[in-house]
């Protein structure tokens, strides 16, 4: 996921905030930033909080360019939740830590594991034998929401993380964390609800609680009489108002409260931490600026406490840095969503639902993918093309008589070259040919076929296991087209074929029911090839339960103007048989190792086909333990013509599916 640029975009009940920083070197630059304030708090119960925030996402969207960047939004830490566990002393870290995590979410999160989106990060310091895992989680629903929010508006995330962890990177980062750092409390103070995180010794623990900016307006609202708008304004304005005294007195309770939550969230975190020494408070957020409330959690917390008002690793030039420094204090979720796009992040956790995040790369390699074929066919198509264009013009045009002398003395000079036998017919070239016919017969052709692609992986990925946990990672995707022959029908393969029980080919009977790979010979269809490299335990078990599962499923879908065929490599049916007699090396049908389902023996990569995704954006396999890589190749046809009917409907074609 990691860019060179990235925004970060936190949504929350006040405003709309977000910052596009630029990596250099080991610090950053900013690029651009947004702040957009809600025309009401979400908090006033006098305002529909889904319309307030389409308005300010439509705003925020028609000012900010998205576009070429990595996206990180932050939801909200009561949206999600946060829990750390100790493990046990063990060898090994690595290894255990991955085994444990799973077992661990399900005893921490109080919901069913695939109703919610979840991350685990540990934290190991080198000098302790113990480990600390924090688990990360949303539930589904809350981020479904969200998505389909900013996908009105064309706001199309490439991570999601809760806003105390962005904060936490953000100030990681900036304030360069290390293990023998002094504890420190983050205080982010927000609207509706307000996050607390401890950082010492290399660790970070975190607690949300609903208090926040909200429950100061409401209290003048109750001692003033006031609707909530003039409260708010009120509260904004306490500084500078003649009753400043008066409107501080009406919020001390609420001061109290949050000094009180404040003060039992650190007793909870020395209870499980006895060693720890906690010497400053960092304070963050728009409600942190009220006047006297730094000055107040200083004297009841005994320990020093600051407000963020300046970014030290971020550099701020252009004309718009003043005005970036009076937001700081308001800004460091955003900047910590940023970081994670830059890769930047001290804790790695994305909760991006995995299809939507595979959904996503594939929709941003469409284009690249058909407009290469596009531009490799209109290259083709100008070649031919243009020469019949420029004919055209010179017979249009009046013909001097010295052309006709030329093509006189041309027809007598071939004549006689031909009876020498020194020239022939040309051979034309089948594979250009194929390609301007796929371009003037099926223009459209690689968004089903790519949507074909997409449902295979996904449901072999769901088929092979946790569907959060990869097991294969996509290496590239070939097509080649077999063009109608000029006499109507498809190209032709050998006659049909059946496969005998050793994996070799045997003529079928003549009175064989007619299938759809029967069909697949005679008819204009896409020779397509995935290429994946699995980390299965058991590959062949891999193609049974995964691959197969998918094509007897999906061979044929009513309403499409395609179906597919199944065509396994011979290296499949190898595997799927075991054993030389079943045509593996050394075996009687080893010599058919390289026969594709058209006749062809060893055939090379297909000529005029597209060029492979990995040419167009490489995709990076993921990085993950388990099983050694093995690669795997998934062939089958796309024929492109409507699926014939299926038994029963009222066709006697006689073909079965």
């Amino acid at each position: 996921m990691a860019s060179n640029v990235s925004w970060g975009i936190e949504i929350g009940a006040g405003a709309i905030k977000a910052v596009k920083v630029a990596r250099d070197g080991d610090d950053v630059n900013l690029l651009d930033y947004a702040v957009v304030p809600h025309r009401r708090p979400l908090s006033d119960p006098d305002v529909d909080p889904t319309d307030v925030m389409r308005v300010s996402l439509g705003q925020f969207a028609a000012n900010v360019d998205l576009r070429g960047t990595v996206v990180g939004v932050a939801m909200p830490g009561h949206a999600g939740l946060t829990r750390f566990t100790k493990l046990p002393p063990i060898e090994n870290k690595k290894k255990k830590i991955d085994s444990l995590a799973k077992f661990e979410a399900g005893q921490q999160i109080p919901f069913p594991l695939e109703d919610v989106e979840w991350g685990y990060q540990p934290f190991v310091n080198e000098d302790s034998p113990e480990v600390e895992l924090g688990i990360f989680a949303i539930p589904r629903e809350q981020i479904s929401r969200q998505l389909d929010q900013l996908d009105e508006l064309g706001i199309h995330p490439d991570a999601i993380m809760l806003s105390p962890v962005a904060v936490f990177n953000a100030m990681a980062f900036d304030l360069q964390f290390s293990e023998d750092m002094p504890g420190t409390i983050l205080l982010d103070v927000g609207t509706t609800s307000t996050d607390l995180i401890i950082a010492q010794g290399g660790g970070v623990w975190v607690r949300t609680f609903h208090l926040g900016g909200h429950n100061f307006t409401e209290a003048l609202v109750d001692a003033f009489k006031l609707s909530y708008a003039k409260a708010e304004k009120l509260k904004r304005e306490a500084e500078q108002s003649k009753h400043a005294r008066h409107v501080l007195g009406a919020m001390r309770p609420v001061f109290a409260n949050l000094v009180q939550e404040v003060q039992r969230s650190i007793s909870f975190y020395q209870g499980i931490h006895p060693n720890a020494e906690l010497k400053r408070l960092i304070g963050l957020g728009s409600t942190f600026q009220l006047p006297g409330l730094r000055k107040f959690l200083k004297q009841q917390l005994q320990m020093d406490v600051y407000r963020m008002e300046r970014f030290k690793r971020m550099s701020l030039d252009g004309p718009r840095s003043g005005e970036f420094e009076t937001a700081t204090g308001n800004l460091a979720t955003a900047y910590g969503m940023a970081l994670q796009g830059l890769d930047l992040d001290t804790i790695q956790v994305n909760l991006m639902p995995v299809g939507v995040t595979r959904q996503a790369m594939w929709k941003k390699k469409t284009p690249w993918f058909a407009g290469a074929a596009a531009l490799g066919l209109l290259a083709c198509g100008a070649a031919f093309v243009r020469p019949i264009m420029d004919q055209a013009a010179i017979d249009s045009a009046r013909k001097p008589a010295a052309i006709a002398q030329a093509v006189n003395q041309f027809n007598t000079l071939r004549n006689e070259a031909e009876e020498a036998g020194a020239i022939g017919d040309a051979d034309i070239d089948q594979s250009v040919a194929s390609m301007i016919s796929l371009a003037a017969d099926k223009p459209d052709v690689f968004v089903p076929l790519l949507d074909d692609v997409g449902a295979l992986i996904a449901f072999a990925q769901e088929r092979a296991g946790d569907p959060a946990v990869p097991v294969f990672s996509l290496d590239r995707v070939d097509t080649a087209y077999l063009a109608e022959s000029a006499g109507g029908g498809a190209s032709r393969a050998p006659a049909r074929r059946g496969r005998s029980r050793r994996g070799g080919d045997e003529e079928a009977p003549a009175n064989a029911v007619v299938t759809l790979e029967s069909l697949a010979t005679d008819k204009p269809r896409m020779l397509v090839e995935v290429s994946l490299t699995a980390r299965h335990p058991d590959p062949a078990r891999f193609v049974v339960e995964a691959i197969e599962p998918f094509f007897a499923q999906h061979a044929v879908r009513q309403g499409l103007d395609h179906y597919i065929v199944y065509s396994p490599t011979p290296e499949q049916l190898y595997r799927l048989g075991g054993g030389a007699e079943q045509g593996g090396p050394g075996g009687r049908e080893g010599d058919r190792r390289g026969q594709g389902r058209d006749g062809d023996r060893n055939p090379p990569p297909p000529s005029g086909r597209a060029s492979g995704l990995d040419e167009q954006a490489p995709l990076n396999p993921p990085s993950i333990g388990g099983p050694e890589p093995t690669p795997l190749t998934v062939r089958y046809y796309m024929v492109l013509e409507a699926p014939p009917a299926p038994e029963g409907s009222g066709d006697d074609s006689g073909v079965s599916s």
